[in-house]
């Protein structure tokens, strides 16, 4: 309740981060709670077995029971805090994400152990010092004198073999940074959503009944493949379309049904038969990665390498210098240099001697070209 009020308080709506947020902090919401009633609970056993002219008062036990470990539960609960702190520095993408699963999450702890220290107090002194139940728990269940038991030989052998274990968790430790460094880092994770949506890109200029042909091709290769039943294509999208393209583009989505091999196997045959394509650029992605891949990159790929400049054919020169160069690199798949092509222009140069001469402004003058051209 109060993570939900503070979400209101700040703007913040029920998400999926936010909700995120809280499901992490479900695991450590109760661990508070949990040491708090098993320390008043082990004092309270402990206080029962003494003799009546040493037994403190009941509730002076609960009292001092909460009061060992307060300070132990505040701070193991700012280390968590700590610990999602750097969501807040986040930018982009990456901050809008992040930052609603960070509050839930931060607020969400900070209201268990506020009940924990006031409220969890107060329940124990209700709940646990029934005089039966001390009496009948005095020694500890079954379960629990055997674990203890258990527990108590592997800490003696610990403490034996310090410099072992002590050296054996360094060790541990410093491979762990290895691994650490060579491994891959990405924003999220590779999705698994079960259709595919797949990019087709021609030469431009083509006519759309030549780029319809290809497009029907490339069902044809994808409906080959045992996992992909179904397949829906849109070739070329109207100019005042959000994510307009040119006829010479195709957009196909199939859904598919994973069966006796794994996902990498089958996109690994879905990118050769598509391959088989002449002059056509592939790009093989999934519905959301593709719109995540846009908004973080400005393209539908991870990673975009944008090249700036006025002369189109030098610019694409370079493109292809920089596709080339990077190709071998590992991880690096679909790799593409976007299809650009000059259009035909006619450059009208106004003689403004002669406009000025017959009184003509320029404004009037190019609604008379533009006349000429649209009607």
């Amino acid at each position: 309740l109060i993570t939900l009020v503070t979400l209101r308080w700040m703007g913040l709506t029920i998400n999926t981060m936010s909700l995120g947020g809280m499901a992490i902090a479900i695991g450590s919401l109760v661990d508070d709670a949990i040491i708090d009633v098993e320390n008043v609970y082990k004092r309270l056993r402990q206080n029962h077995q003494l003799p009546d002219d040493k037994k403190k008062p009941t509730l002076q036990v609960v009292y001092d029971a909460s009061a060992e470990i307060r300070s132990s539960i505040f701070n193991a609960t700012l280390i968590i805090v700590v610990a999602f702190i750097p969501l807040f520095f986040l930018s982009g993408m990456e901050g809008l994400m992040l930052k609603p699963l960070g509050v839930s999450f931060i607020v969400s702890l900070f209201a268990s152990t506020l009940v924990a220290l006031s409220l969890t107090p107060v329940m124990c002194s209700y709940m646990l010092t029934s005089k039966k139940q001390l009496e009948r728990n005095s020694k500890g269940s079954w379960v629990e004198i055997n674990f203890t038991n258990a527990y108590a030989k592997v800490l003696r052998k610990s403490l034996k073999y310090k410099k072992i274990i002590i050296g054996s968790t360094v060790a541990l430790f410093a491979l762990s940074v290895v691994v650490l460094a060579f491994q891959g880092r990405s924003f999220l994770p590779p999705f698994n959503e079960g259709s595919l949506t797949i990019n087709l890109a021609t030469i431009p200029g083509v006519s759309l009944e030549v780029s319809d042909d290809i497009g029907r091709h490339a069902e044809e290769l994808l409906l080959s493949i045992p996992e992909i039943t179904s397949v829906g294509r849109r070739t070329g999208r109207a100019e005042l379309s959000e994510h307009s393209f040119d006829v010479n583009q195709s957009e196909i989505d199939a859904p598919y049904q994973l069966q006796d091999r794994s996902r990498w196997a089958f996109l690994r045959e879905v990118r050769e038969k598509l391959n088989t394509l002449e002059g056509v650029v592939i790009e093989v992605g999934q519905p959301i990665s593709h719109r995540i891949d846009a908004m973080l990159s400005g393209h539908k790929a991870n990673i975009a390498i944008k090249v700036f400049g006025y002369d189109l054919n030098k610019m694409y020169a370079i493109s292809t210098e920089i596709s080339e160069a990077i190709e071998d690199i590992e991880g690096i798949g679909d790799l593409a240099v976007e299809q650009q092509i000059e259009i035909p222009q006619i450059q009208i140069q106004p003689r403004r001697q002669m406009l000025a001469r017959y009184g003509i402004p320029i404004t009037k003058f190019n609604q008379f070209v533009t006349t000429a051209f649209s009607g």
